[in-house]
């Protein structure tokens, strides 16, 4: 996995202050689709959100993990809560399993990491309601201007989220012990929940599918940037399972 000669830390979007909170966003995605969930945030935590494509050279995965650590040795972070969302839950899994005394508690959402496959998953990317979200301003932004600039990048990547299978990510994330748990929207049409299930069983660590507060609020795969509020909220809940009182051991959490 590890690449460190082509490691670079990260531009980044950093707010607040307090403990550091590292926010890993998602496939074609940058950080600034996210910006209302990051104000929200850094309300009780140093944020910081890096763009996860390493300037320069060539894109490979492990140059996009070992980036994610030199980030955080720029920014002088002996330990963070790490937050990924989708493809950053897949990088998140792997930053806490390359450097897991970095990593004080781990939060994976609606994340890749357990692939079901590359053609079930171009099925499910090419389903209508996933569609829509790219329609929205801020994604659609992000997304057209990657291709453009750089569209080996984003073809390798894509190539490679759709395929991923950290099952040993996994299993050294389990052996270090580090606070873990998986959150996901119930209503995700990407990555429907029984994915979730079927990584957290792997983390052997809690799973909690998040429903809709009413029948007007729809929770899918982009729920962590469309509502802010409602995943503020829940992230804090779920952080505040990993409390120093249950680190012992995430497993026990799921219990």
């Amino acid at each position: 996995m590890s690449d460190p000669a082509g490691a670079v830390p990260l531009r980044s979007v950093t707010s607040g202050r307090g403990g550091a909170l590292l926010f890993l966003h998602a496939f074609g995605l940058t950080p600034l689709t996210y910006l209302r969930t990051i104000d929200l945030l850094a309300l009780s935590a140093r944020v910081i959100a890096p763009w996860l494509r390493p300037p320069g050279g060539r894109w490979s995965y492990a140059r996009v993990v070992d980036s994610v650590i030199a980030t955080l040795d720029a920014e002088e972070v002996a330990t963070a809560t790490v937050v990924g969302h989708s493809y950053g839950g897949a990088v998140a899994l792997s930053v806490a399993a390359a450097a897991p005394a970095r990593v004080s508690e781990l939060v994976l959402v609606d994340a890749m990491g357990l692939s079901p496959g590359r053609a079930r998953m171009a099925r499910l990317g090419l389903k209508p309601s996933h569609l829509r979200n790219y329609t929205r301003l801020a994604p659609a932004r992000d997304f057209v201007s990657w291709v453009a600039k750089h569209p080996r990048d984003a073809a390798s990547t894509a190539w490679w989220a759709w395929g991923c299978d950290l099952v040993e990510a996994a299993d050294a994330v389990r052996a270090a012990a580090v606070p873990r748990a998986v959150l996901w929207a119930e209503g995700d049409s990407l990555l429907p929940p029984a994915l979730g299930q079927d990584l957290a069983d792997a983390l052997d660590a809690p799973f909690r599918s998040v429903t809709a507060g009413s029948p007007e609020e729809r929770l899918d795969h982009d729920w962590a940037y469309r509502h802010p509020r409602r995943f503020a909220d829940e992230l804090a809940s779920e952080l505040g399972t990993l409390s120093p009182a249950t680190r012992s051991g995430a497993g026990a959490a799921s219990g």
